[in-house]
């Protein structure tokens, strides 16, 4: 996949013009880092307010990014991903099992895949290849 993000421009060296493009990432990657500008989701529930850029047809959500028991909470902001990307890529992390058992995380998280609303974009990456 070759994307471009239309920004052209001619740099000279030497004597010498050439034309650059810059290249944007494919994937978008949106985790949880040491970066204090950036909150946190899964403290709380700011999935209603938290925005961020659409930048790739692909948006990686590197786990922590919410508890499955706020199901609904969950569901709405993945429905919002879903429509702003081609596909939204999800890795569940330790939060996201908070206040339920393993099993019944899983369990959650594959019925969050299946949403209807989520228009078969979302790909939980648990135990697949």
């Amino acid at each position: 996949m070759h994307l471009t993000d239309g920004q052209n421009k001619t740099i000279s060296a030497n004597g010498f013009a050439r034309q650059e493009t810059r290249e944007v990432a494919p994937i978008a990657l949106f985790r949880q880092g040491s970066n204090p500008l950036r909150p946190a989701l899964e403290i709380g529930l700011q999935y209603a307010s938290y925005k961020f850029p659409a930048s790739a047809p692909l948006l990686l959500l590197g786990g922590d990014i919410g508890r499955l028991v706020d199901y609904d909470a969950y569901r709405t902001f993945l429905e919002a991903q879903t429509r702003r990307y081609e596909r939204v890529l999800l890795v569940l992390g330790n939060h996201e099992f908070y206040a339920m058992d393993y099993n019944s995380g899983i369990s959650a998280a594959r019925q969050l895949a299946g949403e209807p609303s989520l228009a078969g974009r979302l790909t939980l990456l648990h135990e697949t290849r």
